[in-house]
């Protein structure tokens, strides 16, 4: 039996790294550092998970008016309630570790085991990676009608915009089946869309929120039908705007404000009314409501453009929009020659959210993309 200082002594070997440089390391050297640190963190995980065993015996917990183990080891570990919560169900837990065990692994293993996993499970499970002892786990756990009725009650759906409306927040929680669905369709969305004109690919992350705003898109029939879709009044205060180029002094009606891109955005694929506002607060002037683009133009711009996204390389055929090579906001008359045809992802992300514009000079059924205006090219530094 070690005694505390021997115990303390081998534990501080792990010093010795960090006095290495990592600089001067081969590929190998640099994961056996990783492999070695990660073993000293578990080593010292479950240092403490012998240690609170002894405090829990001794009820100290209890003795300094906690309710729990986890919540006395939160408090005084300074950990977040998770952490504190695993090293209380490893604390009472049969399972031996092997030396070199991760704490996480440790933890699934552990988890397993209460599960009521027969020994040879615990013992097949070693040839599974984490998410795999995961996946012996569930398959063996019980799901009552009781625990369906609340995983079912429990689902919610949250919208948090910030201050101005410049940005949401969406969190929530779905059953099991119904957040693997949209998990998925989600997914699936988001590998269709590719990577941008100058090589650069949004994240999944990216890709998926993308997704979720094509599908409600979908389902608004603002951009693609010829219904009377949404109407989108605009507030342009005219002492704002002018000199600022249109980036401040516009917003939407009881929306977020809304910046250049947005703004063309808008006057290029909805249904907009636009009020100027005088200096005083006055409405200046009222635009009529008009689609911007007509339906008629529309169906004509289509196909004229071979019902294809015009976009070189693209073959998308997905909720196809004209778009004014030159903005609208910039004078771009709404004609024929000022229009080609995007599909939704080269209209939605690459011009109105990256701030890409179309290169006039490239043929009319291969266009190319010139970089953000007011923003250098990827590649410069």
């Amino acid at each position: 039996m070690k005694t505390l200082e021997e115990t303390v002594a081998h534990l501080r070997d792990v010093d010795a790294l960090f006095g290495v440089d990592f600089s001067g390391l081969t590929s190998d050297e640099l994961e056996m550092v990783l492999v070695t640190a990660e073993a000293a963190i578990a080593r010292l995980r479950l240092l403490q998970t012998v240690a609170l065993r002894s405090a829990e015996d001794r009820q100290i917990p209890a003795a300094d008016g906690c309710k729990t183990l986890a919540e006395w080891t939160a408090g005084r570990l300074d950990v977040s309630i998770n952490t504190a919560r695993t090293l209380a169900l490893l604390t009472r837990s049969e399972v031996v570790a092997d030396d070199g065990d991760s704490i996480d692994r440790v933890e699934a293993t552990t988890r397993l085991a209460a599960s009521g996993a027969p020994n040879a499970d615990i013992e097949f499970s070693r040839s599974c990676d984490i998410a795999g002892v995961g996946r012996l786990r569930r398959h063996r756990e019980r799901v009552s009608p009781t625990d369906e009725q609340a995983a079912h009650d429990g689902r919610y759906l949250v919208f948090q915009p910030t201050l101005d409306d410049g940005t949401w927040r969406i969190h929530g929680r779905l059953a099991g089946c119904d957040g693997k669905l949209v998990e998925k369709v989600l997914t699936d969305w988001a590998d269709t869309f590719g990577a941008h004109p100058d090589g650069h690919r949004d994240t999944r992350r990216q890709r998926m929120a993308d997704a979720l705003t094509a599908i409600c898109a979908d389902n608004n029939d603002t951009e693609g039908g010829d219904g009377p879709g949404t109407l989108v009044t605009v507030h342009v205060d005219a002492s704002q705007a002018g000199p600022s180029r249109g980036e401040a002094g516009v917003w939407v009606e009881a929306g977020p404000r809304v910046g250049v891109q947005t703004l063309e955005e808008i006057l290029c694929t909805g249904i907009a009314e636009v009020i100027a506002h005088t200096e005083d607060g006055t409405a200046m002037t009222y635009g009529r409501r008009s689609r911007v683009v007509p339906a008629a133009l529309r169906r004509a711009v289509l196909h004229r453009d071979g019902q294809v996204c015009t976009s070189d390389g693209c073959t998308s055929r997905y909720r196809l929009q004209p778009h004014h090579m030159t903005p609208y906001a910039e004078g771009g008359h709404t004609d024929p020659d000022n229009l080609t045809t995007l599909c939704w992802f080269h209209h939605h992300v690459v011009i109105h959210g990256r701030g890409m514009g179309i290169d006039r000079n490239s043929p009319p059924l291969r266009r190319r993309f010139r970089p953000p205006r007011n923003r250098p090219p990827p590649d410069t530094e």
